[in-house]
């Protein structure tokens, strides 16, 4: 199976430990991940960035909660942070350059252990959605 520039890097992304978008195909995608997390404890569980080659970045994705978990809450907070290019990527260089990021923050519900699930809309620079499903195991 070969896939093209955009699918290969949303594969690849989706397997690291934070979840990072970024950009380079005109269809949309849909991502699912699983993150664990301590219960009634705010944790990171994505963060979306985008840059371009030479590591300048267009700004802010435009991220929807779509779907909010049962079980908890989640915080979108824009900031600032390193992105996490693979080490085959072209962009590889460019996680040592802080570019804006839009983090997702989950905190579950008190005392709450199991399962939960989220899911966003992400939109980068090339106007393209991309939807992304968390299962978020709560422990």
């Amino acid at each position: 199976m070969v896939l093209d520039r955009g699918a290969a890097r949303m594969f690849a992304l989706a397997l690291s430990v934070l979840m990072t978008v970024s950009v380079s195909a005109r269809s949309a995608y849909a991502v699912t991940v699983t993150k664990v997390v301590v219960s009634n404890k705010s944790s990171r569980i994505l963060y979306f960035w985008e840059n371009n080659h030479d590591c300048s970045s267009p700004g802010f994705a435009k991220v929807t909660v779509t779907v909010a978990p049962k079980q908890g809450k989640i915080r979108l907070i824009r900031s600032k942070d390193f992105p996490n290019a693979g080490p085959t990527s072209p962009e590889y260089e460019c996680n040592t350059v802080r570019i804006p990021s839009v983090q997702a923050w989950y905190t579950s519900a008190r005392g709450f252990i199991g399962e939960d699930y989220a899911e966003f809309e992400v939109i980068h620079s090339d106007g393209v959605p991309r939807t992304i499903q968390v299962q978020i195991v709560v422990k």
